[in-house]
C-alpha cells in the first residue's frame, strides 16, 4: 500500500498540471474557529508605542483565570503574562531588537479540602502546583533574547533564550547564527544550554547546523542535523526536507533519522481554481522503532524523541466548494502498524466529512457540520467497544463590530485512564471524550480584549461519576500598553 500510496499521488499531481491556473475562490472561515479547540490564548501586539529615533515599543499585558472542577473537587488558578518587544534600533547597516516574554502564576485555593475518605487525594494537582513548592509566584522564562539583523552583512544572530525554529523547533539559552552566502544559499548553527521548566539544569545542550538551497525559484532542498545531550541521553537527528510550489499547491517530502531509526514524509496541498476544489494529500512512514533508551520525557523535545512503533499513516482529504455559500469536505484516514500493536501503537481506519456553511443564515453566521467513523483493531488495553461513529458542531456569529460568540460540541480518541485504578476490566483505558463548549469576545479596540471560555466534557475515562463530568472555564483580559 506503501508504494500504491505514493505512486497515486504522483499521478494526481501530473494531473493538476493540467488544470487551470486562475486563483481559487476562497471560501472564508473566522478567525474564531480556531478558539474552539483551544482557549483564546494570546492576542497579537497590533500597535507600538514610537519614539522620536525610529524605536518602536509594545508591550502585551494577559491576565488568565481558570477554574476546573468536578463533584470530587475544585481548583483556582491564576496567571499573569508579560510580552515587550524594542526594535527599529540602528547599528552599523542593520538593526538591533529585544524581546521579552515571562509568566507568573499562582494557585488561588492551593490543595486544600482535597480528601478522599481515609487517604489523600488531590484530582486537579499538576504542573504549577508541584512548581510552587511553597513559592508564593512560579515564574516562568519564555524568551528573552535579543536580534542583530544586518549587523554585519548578510547574517542574523540571535543571543539569549529563545526557540531556535528551523526544520526541527528547539528551545535553548544560546546563539543562533544564519549567513546568507548570496540568494539561494543560506547556512546557519546554534548551540545552548536545553531548556526545561520542569527539571534542574544538569549539563544538557543541544547543537545543530543546517543548510537551506533554493535550486530554482520554487523549488528549495534544506538539510539540518541537531544533537540533543540531555537527561543522559545523547541523541544524533538528521533531517532532509525538499518543498516545491507550484501554480496548483504545495509538494513535500522529509527524511528523518532518529539514532538509525528512519522516517519518511510526503504529501501536498491541491487546488483546482475552476471547480473549487482542494485536496490534501500525506504519507508518514516510520520504519523502525525508536525504543526508551532513546527518549526522555521532561523536556520540550520530548515530542520529537518519545517511543514509537513502526507505522504506515496515509490521509486523503478533500474540500470542494458550492455555490457561494457552501462547501463540503470529505477524508480518509488508515494506519497500519508493523508487528504488535500496543498502547501506544494502534492500527485503525477513521472517515471523516463535514458540511460548512458561510454567511448563513444571516451575514457573518459560520456553520460547520462534521462527523467521524473510527474502526479500531481489537487491542487488549482498551475495551471492545471500538468501532464508533460520531458527530460534531461547532456555530461562531458576529454579533456586533467588537462582539464576536462561538459553541460547539465535538469527540475526541485516545484519552486513557493511566492504570488510575487496577480492577480487572474496570481498569482498562478508556477512550470516549464528549465536550461542549461555548465562549464570547468583546473587543472594542485594538488595544483591549475579554474573552470568555466555558468548556464540560463527559468522558468515560474514569470509572467513578465525580470524575466522568469535568467543567472548566477560563477568562482572559488583554492590554496592549
Amino acid at each position: 500500500m506503501r508504494t500504491f500510496f505514493i505512486v497515486f499521488c504522483a499521478v494526481l499531481v501530473s494531473s493538476f498540471l493540467l488544470s487551470t491556473k486562475d486563483s481559487l475562490a476562497q471560501y472564508a472561515t473566522p478567525d474564531t474557529w480556531s478558539m474552539h479547540v483551544t482557549t483564546s490564548g494570546f492576542k497579537e501586539m497590533y500597535e507600538g508605542i514610537m519614539f522620536d529615533d525610529g524605536l518602536t515599543l509594545n508591550m502585551n499585558l494577559t491576565s488568565r483565570y481558570r477554574l476546573r472542577t468536578n463533584d470530587f473537587g475544585s481548583d483556582q488558578d491564576f496567571y499573569q503574562y508579560l510580552r515587550g518587544n524594542l526594535s527599529g534600533i540602528n547599528l552599523g547597516n542593520g538593526t538591533v531588537s529585544g524581546s521579552l516574554f515571562l509568566r507568573f502564576a499562582d494557585d488561588i485555593d492551593g490543595d486544600d479540602g482535597h480528601d478522599w475518605g481515609d487517604g489523600y487525594y488531590y484530582f486537579y494537582k499538576d504542573s504549577l502546583d508541584q512548581n510552587l513548592d511553597g513559592e508564593n509566584w512560579d515564574t516562568r522564562f519564555y524568551h528573552g533574547k535579543i536580534v542583530f539583523d544586518s549587523v554585519v552583512e548578510n547574517t542574523k544572530l540571535t543571543l539569549g533564550r529563545q526557540y531556535v525554529s528551523h526544520l526541527k523547533t528547539v528551545q535553548l539559552d544560546g546563539a543562533d547564527l544564519s549567513y546568507d552566502i548570496n540568494d539561494k544559499i543560506k547556512m546557519y548553527a546554534f548551540s545552548g544550554g536545553a531548556v526545561s521548566y520542569f527539571d534542574t539544569w544538569d549539563d544538557d545542550y543541544l547543537h545543530g547546523a543546517g543548510i537551506e538551497y533554493k535550486i530554482f525559484e520554487k523549488t528549495k532542498l534544506r538539510g539540518e542535523y541537531l544533537k540533543a545531550e540531555v537527561e543522559g541521553f545523547s541523541d544524533d537527528i538528521i533531517t532532509l526536507r525538499v518543498d516545491q510550489n507550484v501554480d496548483f499547491g504545495h509538494i513535500y517530502g522529509e527524511y528523518s533519522n532518529i539514532e538509525k531509526a528512519e522516517s519518511f514524509e510526503t504529501g501536498g496541498t491541491f487546488r483546482i481554481a475552476a471547480t473549487n476544489t482542494t485536496i490534501s494529500l500525506k504519507y508518514l512512514g516510520v520504519y523502525d522503532k525508536i525504543g526508551d533508551d532513546t527518549s526522555y520525557i521532561e523536556n520540550p523535545l520530548a515530542y520529537v524523541l518519545l517511543p514509537y512503533g513502526k507505522y504506515d499513516l496515509y490521509n486523503v482529504g478533500v474540500y470542494q466548494g458550492l455555490f457561494e455559500h457552501i462547501a463540503l469536505g470529505a477524508g480518509v484516514e488508515f494506519r497500519d502498524v508493523s508487528g504488535n500493536e500496543d498502547f501506544f501503537n494502534r492500527a485503525y481506519s477513521k472517515y471523516y466529512g463535514n458540511i460548512d456553511f458561510i454567511d448563513l443564515p444571516f451575514s457573518n453566521t459560520y456553520i460547520s457540520l462534521f462527523t467521524e467513523y473510527w474502526n479500531v483493531n481489537s487491542n487488549s488495553d482498551v475495551n471492545n467497544d471500538e468501532n464508533k461513529l460520531q458527530f460534531g458542531a461547532m456555530v461562531s456569529q458576529q454579533i456586533t463590530p467588537t462582539i464576536n460568540v462561538w459553541t460547539g460540541t465535538r469527540y475526541d480518541r485516545y484519552k486513557y485512564d493511566f492504570g488510575f485504578y487496577d480492577r480487572g476490566d474496570k481498569g482498562r483505558k478508556r477512550e470516549s471524550i464528549r465536550t461542549y463548549y461555548m465562549g464570547g469576545k468583546w473587543e472594542p479596540n485594538t488595544r483591549f480584549s475579554f474573552t470568555l471560555d466555558m468548556n464540560v466534557e463527559n468522558s468515560d475515562v474514569f470509572d467513578e461519576e465525580d470524575f466522568a463530568t469535568n467543567y472548566t472555564v477560563e477568562a482572559w483580559l488583554n492590554i496592549i500598553l
